[in-house]
């Protein structure tokens, strides 16, 4: 599926449910090329969650490399792209939502604080080690069995156990901050070795 939605020939889509206010996707790109994907914006939050392949994401001028159970926030109008590495199975989970889509659980939206409350391009990434439960588990959770067609109670419970649990990794985060870019090379040494990719930034 390209960044317009369009799918693919080599795509293996193994669950999908949406409507307006949400879209959630379990997919892998068999043979991916460059070309589908591209710097773009989107009117909704996003959570992408990399299971493999080899790419990266660009988001604003942060290019973060993508490791197994990587995962990216963007928030409406941060600009971003995945850039294809190398032709091996791309495989990963999608979140699309609005921000309504919170309205009744959480009118405050204090949920959409790791999304909101950070500059642009900087904060993005998580990974399985920053959670106390593993999102893939709760990724997988939102699938619906036997079917690829997922249905919206499935999809929306787990996602917001997925965002509260963003939010309490995104509160550690707050109190133990990253150290400022004098020291990053240490940290981003250290990260790598945790299986967490820090920024290799990129200013174009």
């Amino acid at each position: 599926m390209t960044a317009n939605g369009e799918e693919r020939d080599n795509m293996a889509v193994y669950n999908v449910y949406e409507d307006p206010q949400l879209l959630f996707r379990h997919l892998t790109d068999e043979k991916p090329t460059h070309d589908p994907f591209y710097m773009h914006i989107h009117d909704q939050y996003e959570i992408l969650y990399f299971i493999g392949g080899a790419a990266s994401c660009t988001v604003e001028t942060a290019t973060y490399p993508l490791l197994p159970d990587t995962m990216i926030l963007i928030r409406p109008m941060e600009s971003h792209c995945i850039t294809i590495l190398a032709q091996e199975p791309y495989e990963r989970y999608t979140i699309n939502f609005s921000e309504e889509l919170l309205d009744n659980i959480d009118p405050t939206h204090k949920l959409l604080a790791p999304f909101n409350d950070r500059p642009l391009g900087e904060q993005n990434v998580y990974c399985a080690s920053d959670f106390t439960i593993h999102p893939q588990k709760l990724l997988s959770a939102m699938q619906t069995p036997d079917s690829t067609k997922g249905d919206r109670l499935t999809v929306t419970a787990y996602l917001f156990a997925l965002l509260h649990e963003i939010n309490r990794a995104f509160a550690r985060k707050k109190s133990d901050p990253i150290p400022p870019p004098r020291s990053r090379w240490p940290y981003r040494r250290e990260s790598l070795r945790a299986g967490c990719p820090a920024p290799c930034f990129s200013w174009r």
